[in-house]
């Protein structure tokens, strides 16, 4: 917590100074610079490519607390002229996942998700899940948990999982990886599409886990857990650096 000063006129009284302890994650927002990948990706949840070892790595923390997490999730971003690229390694010993009809209750189990608000207005925003059998969730959001009907809207997002070890609700996994794609054609007539050097959206980035423990982690901490918190999101920077320059 941080003690932020407010100097308040208060009718002919003069001035009053007011002292308001405020969490220092409620007023600066993380940004990340996303640079250009420097060749083609595969989606093949093995992050070989050279695009992927130099893009910017950052790691979520607990999202009401802001505390690490006892499963580390790391996570980077690149973009090219089709698709915005994000990469999830999540370090872990008891994966729970069952469930694989598209747009079920993930975060009931085991999952990472995205939020993108591409107007940066926090009244529209893509939500994207993913569980570790590479089961997807995609909506639009039209307002806070206001989803568009399913046949109204389809991202085409493409995923792949990679588990490290091959056991699946056991405790002998010791990490997934999650890999995705997102098309910038599924938002198309909403800003610059594909988005030019310079624009920012907000985004937020996300892990739900329930076994062994349960933890809730973000990359921009929402206070609580509820990840539907656009004014919570941090900022995405697009760059027309590739990722593979000097910072």
């Amino acid at each position: 917590m941080i003690v932020v000063i407010l100097t308040l006129v208060v009718m002919s009284l003069g001035l009053v100074r007011v002292e308001v302890n405020v969490p220092e994650n409620r007023l600066v927002k993380p940004v990340y610079e996303c640079r250009r990948t420097d060749g083609r990706i595969n989606i093949d949840g093995i992050l070989i490519e050279r695009s992927w070892r130099f893009a910017k790595e950052v790691n979520l923390i607990l999202t009401d607390s802001g505390a690490p997490p006892l499963f580390g999730t790391k996570t980077k971003l690149m973009w090219d002229d089709n698709y915005l690229y994000i990469s999830f390694q999540c370090a872990d010993n008891g994966i729970y996942a069952k469930r694989t009809k598209k747009n079920d209750a993930f975060w009931q189990e085991e999952a990472v998700e995205v939020f993108l608000d591409f107007e940066g207005e926090g009244k529209r925003y893509v939500e994207i899940e993913v569980n570790p059998l590479n089961a997807v969730f995609d909506k639009f959001m039209n307002g806070i948990r206001k989803p568009l009907p399913e046949n109204l809207w389809d991202s085409g997002v493409r995923t792949t999982v990679h588990l490290e070890n091959e056991s699946i609700n056991g405790n002998s996994v010791v990490g997934w990886i999650v890999e995705l794609a997102f098309p910038f054609e599924a938002i198309r007539g909403v800003g610059n599409m594909p988005p030019k050097s310079g624009d920012a959206w907000r985004i937020n980035l996300y892990r739900v886990k329930h076994n062994p423990v349960e933890e809730f982690s973000a990359w921009s901490p929402t206070d609580s857990i509820d990840f539907h918190q656009p004014d919570k999101f941090g900022v995405l920077i697009f760059s027309d650096k590739e990722v593979t320059e000097e910072e």
